[in-house]
């Protein structure tokens, strides 16, 4: 089938940008053990807690007040933009970015969220419409000659499939993509990569993944673990870090900037607890 016609891409992009919605639509979403986990990590709240040990910790003045100083400086020290870089840096640092000069095996697009309208309807976030676009472009490059495979599943009790939701706004139509709704998270994004494309014994099939700079290591590691060679296209506008003396002071934008950061390590962190990467994923 032919590509769309030139351009239909960005304005699918520039309709769900105007929108300015990043983030998943809140809903009961199950308890979970890696929730908890995120929540304890999420800035401020290790801050919080330094501060609410210290007021325990009332009885040894050097231990109330290094918590004290813990709780009050910490969010200084990582509102500096250079922080988040500096950590956004290292957790690309062994991701590759090359493009293949042959076709890849597939064309990975992982959702990033949806959110709800009115009683029933739902759309697409930003960033999924953003990461689908950029699959659609790749596909386009190698001739659509790659199969394009969308995957998301159910985030919550009540909602819908994210793939669904997302295919049904493309411009393209279902008819090009493959959908998985069953990955409720990156591990299982490469879990189901492998049952679509499964690997023959010592081959390391070319996975193209289209996501974002903060979901990139996450989703390369994963891929990694699965048996395939990922190679991330990125959805957004990143060049690596841009240094300059306003990121070593403390802002606002800049702890926006570390938390978004942290929680990608704290997704590492956890698939590594559970097993579901190892140390050697982390490396290209």
């Amino acid at each position: 089938m032919s590509p769309g016609p030139k351009g239909e891409n960005s304005v699918f992009v520039g309709r769900y940008s105007m929108l300015g919605v990043e983030e998943t639509c809140p809903g009961t979403r199950a308890a979970s053990v890696r929730d908890l986990f995120e929540t304890l990590l999420r800035l401020p709240m290790p801050f919080m807690l330094c501060a609410a040990l210290g007021l325990l910790c009332w009885p040894w003045p050097r231990l109330r007040r290094a918590l004290f100083a813990i709780a009050a400086l910490g969010p200084l020290a990582l509102g500096m933009p250079a922080i988040g870089k500096a950590l956004l840096a290292a957790q690309l640092e062994t991701v590759s970015f090359h493009l293949p000069e042959a076709p890849p095996t597939a064309i990975l697009v992982p959702t990033g969220g949806m959110y709800k309208v009115g009683d029933d309807e739902w759309w697409p976030s930003a960033a999924s419409v953003e990461r689908l676009s950029k699959g659609l472009a790749l596909a386009e490059r190698y001739g659509w000659s790659t199969p394009v495979l969308v995957s998301g599943g159910t985030p919550w009790a009540g909602a819908p499939v994210e793939a669904e939701v997302l295919v049904a706004r493309a411009p393209s139509g279902p008819a090009r993509l493959r959908m998985d709704g069953t990955a409720r998270n990156t591990a299982e994004t490469a879990d189901a990569v492998r049952r679509f494309f499964p690997t023959a014994a010592g081959a390391k099939p070319v996975i193209l993944a289209a996501t974002d700079r903060y979901h990139a290591g996450r989703m390369a590691a994963a891929l990694r673990d699965a048996g395939f060679v990922p190679i991330i296209a990125l959805s957004d506008k990143y060049r690596g870090p841009e240094w300059s003396l306003a990121d070593f002071m403390p802002q606002p934008s800049g702890l926006f900037l570390t938390a978004r950061v942290l929680r990608s390590w704290a997704g590492l962190i956890w698939y590594w607890i559970r097993g579901e990467i190892a140390l050697d994923d982390l490396v290209s």
